[in-house]
């Protein structure tokens, strides 16, 4: 039994780009750590509008190598929010 409390379930957010393999800046160093998986973050999302950000919290669920014949690598991470998204400016 549970009762209704006006919060609701976020999906999950899949992102896609480029495989960099650089171990502090890149890719591989921020989503491709065994000890990453599962743990909370916080990420600040630019549109090059303003410099105002989204930002929300999450938790990393997965991430994968989508190499591909003659491309790039391509890598694809899976987060779970875990509270609201906000706009900050810093």
């Amino acid at each position: 039994e549970s009762v209704f409390t006006g919060l609701r379930k976020i999906n999950d957010v899949t992102l896609t780009c480029r495989f960099d393999d650089d171990t502090s800046t890149g890719v591989r160093g921020i989503f491709f750590v065994s000890s990453d998986v599962g743990a909370e973050r916080v990420m600040k999302i630019n549109f090059g509008t303003t410099n105002s950000y989204t930002k929300f919290d999450f938790i990393h669920q997965k991430s994968r190598l989508l190499p591909n014949r003659g491309e790039l690598t391509k890598a694809e991470m899976t987060l779970r929010p875990t509270g609201a998204f906000s706009i900050v400016t810093t």
